[in-house]
């Protein structure tokens, strides 16, 4: 002890820290006591990561060592993490975090400290700890939900090195809140900005399996709760299984860490809830089922998923809706529900969800529902063809329900083009423009229709040839085309094919700036913002021209669109028309309600097929 307190200088500068905090761990009480200043010194004088990286692994796994040295360790570490930016000091940084970390999962002060830290760090952050950092953050904010966090993450993406790392985090803080949120329409709306995060993160890295499996999570939610086909939320479970399959075998690799194990757990459990979700819609569309018990054990899990599960506060309103309204359908299985109900030594634990499951239907069965005239809902269409207000107090409001939608049909009524690939492209962006809030009514007809004229126009603009379309599209053969060229040859398009529509170009006074296109609908408008791009146009370079698009979505409905003119120079054929169209929906910086951008590439430079080898 003498020999080591004495050359404690020259122990703390070499890379032997590890082999000091282990043989400190087997050392009697007063010993390590004696031996605790040394170790502090080389906590804060190591240069070696890997030996620093032990010895701090070490301490933390140690009960004796932990209760000796977690609180005055606290400074040491703020301290390492604060020279970040010093000289060799990037990897010795993250490592001193990690464990501050793990010390304020215990330890109330330090998660002040480490808070105060996280909520200061900046986009000029050195890329290696900035991409560890982000990691660390995003753990921090499941943890406390300190709202702050999130700002962190935003700026982080801003590090090259941490860009994907903190897009996932921010995209699991986003699925998180969705998971807590007030209302189906909420939580739908801030899924779909995970869903774009996680695809963010995939085009930067491929084959991060972590994304691949939440995104095909989020899909699999907001298609059971909007309806999906049973067959398409099987496809969507396959890819999740694989997904989660890759990643625990790369992790099976190497240890995990103990404080990371919950999240791979949470995966696991991720797997386990959609596969019950694929499972219970098929059963669902059954009149009836043969093994009941066990059909309906799945379905009250999925019911109440937030409590029996607990990974959401309302996760359940995801799946409640539609497995009320199956039951309402069936009579089958109302019965089924009832049986079991009536045995009183049926499953305790699950008693109450079907006890709640049973009140909701009797809620919703047509005799128990209110007339019109008490709904809360309004029928517009329905008013406005009932010969008075009594006839309107005599209707059931499922039938009212009813007869709204099939006129909203009928006024709506459009025929698809008979081409499958447009129909294709129309139909999946509808789809998953359902958690817009806006995207409802005649908002949605009238979306839906300019939608149709764009696809249509970027169909003819590859189709069409000097014989068929004139001058009018030779910039699409030009290396010289502009954006102005694309803009009047749009608006000749939309103009002539859109009676209804106020279709101007230049328009000023839009969240004070000018915009490219102008689609006026009387009470609101929607904005095509145009660009022209040299080189290949993919979603990632899109998403450099989005601000400006999103900003005039500020005044009125949150839906728009992006057109960028593609000028490259292909060896092969320009790319499909399905490869041309995405829906982009984000949050902008500083707000929290996503922005909907239908974006759409027009390819340019294009050469006839007989030149291409």
């Amino acid at each position: 002890m003498t020999a080591i307190i004495e050359a404690a200088p020259q122990i703390v500068a070499g890379p032997f820290l590890d082999i000091l905090v282990a043989a400190t761990a087997r050392a009697s009480d007063a010993d390590r006591a004696a031996l605790a200043p040394v170790l502090l010194q080389g906590f804060a004088a190591c240069r070696t990561p890997a030996s620093f990286r032990d010895a701090l692994g070490l301490v933390l796994d140690s009960k004796a060592l932990a209760d000796l040295l977690s609180r005055p360790l606290v400074a040491v570490l703020v301290f390492r993490v604060e020279d970040r930016a010093a000289v060799g000091q990037s990897l010795l940084a993250t490592y001193a975090m990690e464990a501050l970390f793990r010390i304020a999962l215990v330890e109330p002060a330090a998660r002040y400290r480490l808070l105060g830290i996280m909520a200061e760090l900046t986009a000029e952050e050195p890329g290696l700890f900035a991409e560890h950092a982000a990691v660390l953050v995003g753990a921090a904010f499941h943890r406390w939900r300190e709202g702050p966090l999130l700002d962190t993450l935003a700026r982080l993406q801003c590090v090259d090195d941490a860009a994907p790392g903190s897009a996932f985090e921010l995209a699991l803080a986003r699925f998180a809140e969705a998971l807590d949120a007030p209302s189906l329409d909420d939580a739908l709306a801030r899924m779909a900005v995970a869903r774009e995060l996680f695809e963010t993160v995939l085009l930067a890295d491929p084959d991060r399996g972590d994304a691949k499996a939440y995104l095909a999570i989020v899909d699999t939610l907001a298609g059971f709760a909007m309806g999906m086909a049973p067959k398409k939320l099987e496809g969507l479970l396959a890819g999740l299984e694989r997904a989660v399959n890759e990643r625990q075998g790369l992790l099976a690799v190497g240890p995990v860490p103990s404080w990371l194990q919950p999240r791979c757990d949470r995966e696991v459990e991720w797997l386990r809830v959609v596969d019950i979700a694929q499972q219970v819609a098929v059963n669902l569309t059954r009149p009836s089922w043969l093994n009941a018990a066990q059909l309906l054990e799945q379905v009250l899990v999925l019911y109440e998923a937030d409590r029996t599960i607990l990974l959401g506060r309302n996760l359940h309103q995801l799946f409640a809706p539609r497995i009320e309204a199956s039951f309402v359908r069936q009579a089958g299985l109302i019965a089924h529900l009832d049986d079991l109900l009536a045995d009183k030594a049926w499953h305790p634990q699950l008693r109450p969800a079907a006890e709640n499951l049973r009140l909701a239907i009797r809620a919703r069965q047509p005799e128990n529902r209110p007339r019109i005239a008490l709904e809360d809902a309004s029928y517009p269409l329905l008013s406005g063809v009932l010969p008075d207000e009594q006839a309107g107090r005599d209707l059931p409001a499922d039938l009212a329900q009813a007869l709204e939608t099939a006129l909203a049909a009928h006024i709506s009524q459009r025929e698809l083009p008979a081409r499958p690939v447009v129909n294709r492209i129309f139909e999946e962006i509808a789809f998953s423009l359902a958690a817009c809030p806006d995207y409802q009514g005649v908002v949605r007809q009238r979306f839906d229709d300019l939608l149709l004229q764009i696809i249509a126009f970027c169909s003819d603009r590859q189709d069409a040839d000097k014989r068929t379309a004139g001058t009018r599209i030779a910039y699409l053969r030009s290396k010289a085309a502009s954006e102005a060229d694309l803009q009047f040859d749009l608006r000749e398009w939309l103009a002539g094919n859109m009676s209804a529509a106020d279709v101007r170009s230049e328009v000023t006074g839009v969240a004070a700036g000018r915009t490219d296109l102008y689609i006026g609908f009387g009470a609101f408008r929607f904005i095509i913002e145009l660009k022209k791009h040299s080189g290949r146009v993919d979603p990632s370079v899109a998403m450099n021209y989005r601000g400006q698009a999103a900003t005039y979505q500020a005044t009125g409905v949150r839906l728009g669109f992006l057109g960028i003119l593609e000028l490259a120079d292909r060896v092969g054929p320009p790319p499909s028309l399905e490869e041309c169209f995405w829906l982009d929906v984000f949050v902008p910086t500083d707000a929290e309600l996503p922005r909907y951008l239908v974006t759409f590439r027009v390819p340019g430079m294009l050469k006839p097929p007989s030149s291409l080898p």
